[in-house]
């Protein structure tokens, strides 16, 4: 059997402590509104941020990057990368594997990218 992570144990501890009543318990209106208006009791502390930056992805997007702290400590060609972004998964995933694969000969070799 598979352990939970521990931020997930963490965010159902809260959940179970709250006095809040069940989302499945209320219409989706009130349960939005609840949520709305408590998520930020529930969320988890956010993570120690060592750089913030401004980018750019592919030639009109722009993006704010932020690496956490202790981050790049594993294998050097992981990317450690907390983004904000407001567009959805599938698009940031698809950018990303984009850039990718126009960058990834020179991220092997060295060379200057394209």
């Amino acid at each position: 059997m598979s352990q939970l992570h521990p931020q997930v144990a963490q965010l159902l501890e809260r959940i179970a402590r709250s006095a809040l009543p069940l989302y499945h318990t209320l219409p989706a209106h009130v349960a939005r509104r609840v949520y709305h208006d408590t998520r930020a009791v529930l969320a988890p502390p956010a993570p120690e941020v060592a750089e913030a930056r401004l980018v750019v992805i592919g030639h009109s997007m722009a993006a704010r990057a932020y690496r956490p702290a202790g981050a790049g400590k594993g294998d050097p060609s992981e990317v450690d990368l907390i983004t904000g972004a407001t567009i959805s998964s599938r698009t940031v995933v698809r950018i990303i594997n984009n850039a990718l694969a126009r960058l990834g000969p020179a991220l092997e070799t060295g060379a200057e990218a394209p």
